[in-house]
């Protein structure tokens, strides 16, 4: 329980869903509904929002099992910490995903940016090596990427971290919120822009001469 997962494999968390909204046909049908912008976009968040809280219930699942005397041993409150933290961090990559599909990105873009995206964040977070071994420009680096609060609330919650644990628990909560939530609103600006493009065949395009 105390390892770092690797989140954002196959264009992180929710990618597929996101890239089928983006197929030819779909995005012309959805172009003549009632459904604002807006409206659409958080109703796909919601739905990449369901498949992020199934994978994350079935990857605790699976730590749980595979690490079950580690895991039992802690207090139930610390437990409760670190599954809280895990849940919160799943915000993350279902944001980057939820961006992908507001910038109109494909499958394979998706996978290759989750994938290069995910490998460096859980190097920069210390999950390959510890951080104490890299240099100081490396560590004040890490101090700025989610992967690095998500390993500093898993601490305070077993009580590896200095300070109180409850505080550093809610300090890593409140900063993973706020990654996910710059990333979702960047998204959401990304999605209107892109609605309303000449491209797009939004109101752009109505105002271009044919």
């Amino acid at each position: 329980m105390e390892r770092l997962p690797a989140h954002g494999g196959r264009g992180g968390v929710g990618g597929h869903s996101h890239g089928a909204f983006n197929r030819t046909d779909v995005r012309r049908r959805v172009a003549v509904s009632s459904t604002s912008g807006l409206g659409l976009g958080l109703q796909k968040a919601a739905a990449g929002l369901v498949v992020a809280l199934l994978v994350w219930a079935v990857i605790m699942g699976i730590g749980l099992v595979a690490f079950g005397y580690s895991a039992f041993t802690l207090a139930p409150a610390d437990l409760a910490c670190v599954l809280a933290v895990e849940l919160v961090f799943v915000l993350i990559p279902l944001a980057i995903a939820f961006l992908l599909g507001q910038l109109g990105c494909g499958e394979s873009v998706s996978n290759t940016v989750g994938n290069i995206t995910g490998m460096v964040l859980t190097f920069l977070g210390g999950t390959w090596i510890s951080l104490d071994l890299m240099p100081e420009a490396v560590r004040v680096v890490a101090t700025f990427t989610p992967v690095y609060w998500l390993g500093e609330g898993l601490r305070a919650a077993v009580g590896d971290a200095t300070g109180s644990a409850a505080e550093g628990v809610a300090l890593a909560v409140d900063v993973l919120l706020l990654f996910a939530a710059a990333i979702f609103v960047t998204a959401l600006v990304a999605g209107r822009m892109r609605a309303t493009s000449d491209d797009a065949g939004g109101n752009a395009a109505a105002a271009v001469p044919r």
